[in-house]
């Protein structure tokens, strides 16, 4: 026993800690909507600061791209194609054409993380989350990497 606690301690002692890799991403969900009012949207991508002008480029999100589920009110995305997902160095403008709604997202907060690699490991296994954003100015609840827009 005091051999394992001995190789518990050198090992904790040898881990080095390290900073972890960025963000996938943040993936949009949607409460109040059908699909039939959410599909397909588009997201405008947009220098980060420059107030929603002159969008860089922009994706249409169809099935092709993402699949819905279901849940009372709510439409979680599964997303099939990784460009779908906000990144923290951009500004974008997602567009509900059905309902002809816009949220400015905004402000995507990531948070510098740090992982443990212990002797022998490939590395720290962890990613900066993204932990704070804004929607149309103002704060928006964000969790484990997830934006829900309300209707």
């Amino acid at each position: 026993m005091q051999r394992l606690c001995l190789y518990v301690l050198l090992l904790a002692a040898a881990a080095c800690r390290y900073p972890c890799t960025g963000t996938s991403g943040l993936a949009v969900h949607f409460t109040g909507y059908s699909e039939m009012e959410i599909q397909p949207f588009v997201i405008y991508r947009y220098t980060k600061g420059s107030g929603f002008q002159a969008p860089l480029d922009s994706v249409v999100v169809d099935s092709s791209r993402a699949r819905f589920r279901s849940s009372g009110d709510s439409l979680r995305m599964g997303i099939t194609d990784g460009g779908v997902l906000l990144q923290p160095r951009y500004d974008y403008e997602v567009f509900l054409p059905v309902p002809n709604r816009r949220y400015q997202v905004s402000e995507l907060l990531e948070e510098p993380a740090e992982g443990v690699q212990f002797p022998g490991s490939r590395g720290p296994q962890c990613v900066n989350p993204i932990t704070a954003a804004r929607v149309n100015g103002l704060p928006a609840l964000v969790s484990r990497e997830e934006l829900w827009l309300r209707k």
